[in-house]
């Protein structure tokens, strides 16, 4: 399926967990520091829970055991009449013209607006707060929204999510839908008996084809098909009414979207435990991010290499002289890690850096493609600081190759290798662009572009509330008082300290 892929992605937010008031936009390479609790993992949290639940529709609506269909289908059972009563004239028109569907058929965008508003949205509105809540995953709404105020609200795209008492609600703009050409093929008595139909829809944003089963059994099986108009207007329009939830889950959003939390080493350390959890629908101690990611891990195929497969490859050298792979053990999946020797060890008996950065190699090897976000949670923990060099560099490398990145951290060190590599990038003489280049092994996606990166700090506002600030960034780099006056600090207390000792 092709999708429009936004190259941003904008938020507002206000009173959400700490942050009062905000606008975010990501970028190629977007930065998230602050101090601790000031709501940088709110928001990548939040980003990440709206895209990955709109990533994982797409494919749970191909699936015949989505436990939404039936919700879906009541819906249309319900709204039936009335709906096709609206479109009526215009569905057996067509189908009177093209009995055996040799033209497209154009749905103006005031009968998808219909369809929309009496079924699409109304359902999506209720699966969408219903995944977003679970994968936020707060002990009670209220924790959600900032002390001292009532509500949280965010506006993303055409969507504002609210709290209502203890749930999330979603409310919605105006949705701007072109006129809608559905080219319907293989449309007979046996391929709808077999939940086969094939079509295409094409509009200004989209153009994509969809194979059902979408509702599967349900939403044809119900039907009583044969060769009459009536039949075929009854087909026409449940494809329509299909369509139309691809087209409005397309139209919101676009971009793979994949979270890796705090705690990834204890993911690691204790992979088999979480898993085996899973087998018995059973998790302990665990975040929705932390089984999630240990789920995406045992459905890797590690023989399906990816866009980063070889940056990754390069990476767990530099930094481990090894491999980390996932394989089969006493047919449960498990991850390792090898050395160069040959000894290999599963990544619960590894070392906290290995298991901190196994999932991300992982993911750059078997999962993400260019055009995804990777969003990591302070990349910093566990690594020393040539390590954490070392992984900022292949970060911007991947970014440089199509990879959306979102960290949040607190290192001076990573802020101070992002510097370096948008300085670099701003030497307007190239024979010493190359030579700095060369003496530090360094290669053109080492090179950051200061427009392809944007970096909030959120600042103290009060005593419970916190705002995130965008930096400027010019060609010296990030310009962050804050890290400066805490390292002007530091320096001033060690320069007492040793006024004292050398006396």
């Amino acid at each position: 399926m092709d999708q429009v892929i936004p190259e941003n992605i904008k938020f507002r937010i206000k009173n959400f967990g700490p942050i009062c008031n905000g606008d975010l936009e990501t970028n190629n390479f977007t930065i998230f520091i602050g101090p601790n609790n000031s709501g940088k993992s709110y928001a990548s949290l939040l980003i990440s829970a709206i895209a990955s639940y709109s990533n994982s529709m797409h494919e749970k609506l191909k699936s015949s055991d989505f436990r939404y269909h039936d919700e879906l289908f009541s819906s249309l059972e319900k709204n039936y009449n009335s709906l096709l009563k609206e479109i009526y004239n215009d569905v057996y028109e067509y189908v009177k013209e093209n009995p055996h569907f040799e033209k497209p058929f154009l749905l103006n965008k005031e009968n998808i607006n219909i369809i929309f508003k009496k079924i699409i949205w109304p359902l999506y509105s209720k699966v969408f707060s219903m995944e977003l809540e679970l994968m936020i995953s707060p002990s009670d709404i209220k924790d959600l929204v900032m002390k001292n105020t009532n509500n949280f609200e965010i506006e993303y795209e055409n969507l504002v999510i609210k709290n209502s008492k203890n749930s999330i609600i979603l409310l919605k703009s105006d949705i701007s839908v072109k006129e809608t050409f559905f080219a319907v093929s293989s449309v007979d008595i046996d391929s709808v008996n077999s939940h086969m139909i094939q079509s295409k829809v094409t509009n200004e944003n989209f153009i994509f084809k969809i194979n059902y089963p979408i509702f599967a059994s349900k939403i044809f099986s119900e039907s009583n098909i044969d060769d009459s108009d009536n039949s075929k207007v009854d087909i026409l329009f449940k494809i329509i009414v299909a369509n139309s939830e691809v087209m409005l889950i397309n139209f919101l959003f676009g971009q793979n979207t994949y979270y890796m939390p705090v705690g990834k080493t204890e993911v690691m350390h204790n992979f088999l435990k979480i898993i085996s959890q899973s087998l018995k629908n059973e998790y302990h101690g665990y975040s929705q991010s932390q089984k999630k990611l240990a789920g995406d891990i045992v459905d890797i195929n590690k023989n399906l290499k990816r866009d980063y497969f070889k940056l990754a490859t390069e990476l767990e050298n530099e930094i481990f002289n090894g491999e980390i792979s996932i394989e089969i053990d006493e047919d449960i999946p498990n991850v390792f890690y090898k050395r160069e020797d040959g000894l290999k060890i599963s990544t619960k008996q590894a070392s906290s850096s290995i298991a901190e950065l196994g999932p991300i190699i992982l993911y750059l090897k078997h999962i993400l493609r260019s055009g995804d976000l990777l969003i990591i949670e302070e990349p910093e923990s566990h690594l020393n600081p040539k390590n954490q060099e070392i992984f900022i560099k292949y970060l911007v490398k991947a970014m440089n190759n199509g990879l959306k990145v979102l960290i949040t951290t607190h290192s001076d060190y990573i802020l101070e290798k992002v510097n370096n590599f948008i300085k670099l990038n701003n030497i307007a003489d190239n024979a010493n662009k190359k030579k700095i280049m060369n003496n530090w092994n360094y290669d053109e996606d080492c090179l950051l572009d200061s427009d392809k990166i944007n970096v909030y700090s959120f600042k103290k506002t009060g005593e419970y509330s916190f705002e995130p600030k965008k930096l400027n960034i010019s060609k010296l780099g990030i310009e962050e008082s804050d890290f400066e006056e805490i390292n002007k600090r530091l320096y001033d207390e060690s320069d007492d300290i040793l006024d004292e000792l050398l006396e």
